[in-house]
């Protein structure tokens, strides 16, 4: 959870409490779930300081994560280290709009604002409020990067990459 960025995403809930309209937040609409491994304690305590912990959920470790990416709006990974990440393209494999950063090996297949967003500094909390803020307000743009992403890893199917490696065995042996 510290690798993947948590921290820095809670305390962008708490500007986002104050920048988006009241109701919003009141009524219950806008909260995280939290779904992996790491020190829950901590975050829950993290959470009470910034005046969070009502807008967060925290799910542990999931074999079933497939079912909160078909309840989720958003995906959001501000991971300040990630070779690859799976779990964002598993998100855009669901429809979801991802928001990670660019030190994410997976940043290197998202179009900036087309089918993902990529934040510059994930340790800012301002930038990634700012950069959920339009996600959360517009669901027509929610619903658009979300196709287009899902679209995007269509052809990142493991059939498909199981398929492109048995090909490149063989051109290999022809050599």
């Amino acid at each position: 959870m510290e690798r993947k960025g948590l921290f820095y995403l809670l305390q962008s809930l708490r500007l986002l409490k104050k920048m988006l309209v009241p109701e919003i937040f009141n009524r219950g609409k806008v909260f995280l779930i939290i779904a992996g491994k790491g020190d829950e304690e901590y975050f829950r305590r993290e959470a009470k300081i910034l005046g969070v912990e009502r807008m967060i959920r925290f799910a542990g470790q999931r074999n079933d994560i497939y079912k909160y990416y078909a309840s989720a709006d958003v995906f959001i990974m501000p991971t300040l280290y990630e070779p690859f990440g799976m779990a964002v393209t598993e998100a855009m494999a669901s429809g979801l709009p991802v928001v990670t950063s660019r030190q994410a090996g997976v940043s290197e297949i998202i179009t900036e604002g087309e089918d993902g967003i990529l934040l510059d500094s994930p340790a800012d909390p301002e930038e990634i409020a700012r950069r959920i803020k339009p996600l959360i307000m517009d669901k027509d743009l929610r619903l658009k990067i979300g196709q287009k992403a899902r679209k995007k890893v269509e052809s990142m199917s493991w059939d498909k990459m199981a398929e492109e490696t048995v090909n490149l065995y063989e051109e290999i042996k022809e050599i």
